[in-house]
C-alpha cells in the first residue's frame, strides 16, 4: 500500500506541478506543495544512500534493515501516505481544501525531515567503532567485536 500511494503521489505531484506551470498559478499552496515535494525527495534521498557500504549485514537481514536505514525506511511511511493523499486532494481543484490539505501535510514533513537531519548529523560525528547494530542484534552477547 505504502508503494502505491507513494506511486500515485509521484504521477499527482507531475501532474499538479503540469497544471500550475500551465496556467501561471504559482499561489501560496503551490509553494507549500513544492515544499512538499522537496521534503519527500529529502526523505527519499536519505532511504536510497547507502550509509554503511563496508558494513557486513547480518544473516537474514538486508542492508536496509540495518543502524539509520531502519529509520528512513519507515519515514517513507508517512512521507508516502501525506505525498499520495493531499496530491489527489490538490487534483480535485479545491482550492481551500487544497491549501488546508497541504498545510497540514508540510508540518508533518518538517518533523519527519528534521529528524533525518538529525540522525545524519549523530551519524557524522560518531566515533564508535562497533559494528552496526551491535547491541540491537545481540553480538554483545557472543563477545563479537
Amino acid at each position: 500500500m505504502v508503494r502505491i500511494l507513494e506511486g500515485i503521489g509521484v504521477v499527482g505531484s507531475y501532474l499538479f506541478f503540469q497544471i500550475r506551470f500551465a496556467t501561471g498559478d504559482f499561489n501560496t499552496t503551490f509553494y507549500l506543495y513544492l515544499f512538499l515535494a522537496a521534503t519527500y525527495l529529502w526523505v527519499r534521498g536519505c532511504d536510497l544512500y547507502p550509509w554503511y557500504p563496508d558494513a557486513e549485514t547480518p544473516p537474514g537481514y538486508t542492508p536496509r534493515q540495518v543502524g539509520i536505514r531502519v529509520h528512513f525506511l519507515k519515514a517513507l511511511v508517512p512521507t508516502s501516505y501525506l505525498l499520495g493523499i493531499v496530491s489527489f486532494l490538490c487534483l480535485l481543484g479545491i482550492e481551500s481544501l487544497s491549501f488546508t490539505a497541504t498545510l497540514a501535510a508540510g508540518l508533518c514533513m518538517v518533523v519527519v525531515a528534521s529528524v533525518n537531519g538529525i540522525l545524519i548529523w549523530f551519524h557524522r560525528f560518531d566515533q564508535e567503532r562497533l559494528p552496526v547494530n551491535y547491541f540491537s542484534l545481540g553480538k554483545y552477547k557472543e563477545g563479537v567485536l
